[in-house]
């Protein structure tokens, strides 16, 4: 059976096999591959980032790990998603669990990225997972809820701009190679009543650990 294709690559490779397309448990999704004895992945992408972003690494998959199931969403209010009656933590797990058990996916291995590393954690807490990857989150939010608490007034008002301009730039995406920061800017498109809805836990208490 050949390859799995993302669409970033198709145009250079006309034959190539499209994902499969659909809406799970209401999220947008994109299914790659054939069921195997691998365990499945479970790609999400961070705050204000839409599914689009794991281009590079669904490249590399490709030519790494042959027809690889994979499955990728985009969060909650996200991309192609809808927005859910809540953004909490544990709500966007349990969404996501919906979509994971829709796609018929079995004990996959949940990768996150930034926001997404500490839910893929959550969701290994509370649901059979063959492994947890978190890129770019901290062990512990503590830390950052007391960052951002006293720019709560700013996230909710008018300062919300500067403040997620000051995140953008704690990010050093100006590190990374053109294309990789041409990705960044395409895929990434902040709203600040979706930062607020994610952040609402964090803005309002700081967590134990």
């Amino acid at each position: 059976m050949p390859p799995t294709i993302h669409p970033a690559v198709r145009a250079e490779r006309g034959s190539a096999r499209r994902p499969t397309e659909r809406r799970l448990a209401g999220l947008a999704a994109d299914l790659y591959g054939t069921a195997d004895a691998r365990p499945p992945l479970v790609l999400l992408p961070g705050l204000s980032f839409d599914r689009a972003i794991w281009r590079p690494l669904l490249d590399r998959l490709e030519r790494l790990e042959l027809d690889r199931r994979v499955l990728v969403l985009d969060l909650p209010g996200h991309g192609g998603s809808p927005n859910q009656p809540s953004h909490s933590l544990p709500a966007v797990v349990e969404v996501v669990h919906r979509a994971v058990t829709e796609a018929g996916l079995v004990e996959p291995v949940m990768v996150g990225h930034s926001i997404s590393g500490g839910l893929v954690s959550v969701y290994a807490a509370h649901h059979p997972t063959r492994g947890v990857i978190n890129i770019d989150a901290p062990p512990e939010l503590a830390s950052f809820a007391r960052m951002l608490q006293p720019m709560a007034e700013q996230i909710r008002g008018t300062g919300f701009d500067p403040v997620w301009a000051m995140m953008e730039r704690s990010f050093r995406t100006d590190l990374l190679p053109p294309d990789a920061r041409a990705l960044v800017a395409a895929t990434s498109h902040p709203r600040q009543d979706l930062v607020v809805s994610y952040w609402e836990d964090l803005l309002t208490q700081t967590p134990s650990s």
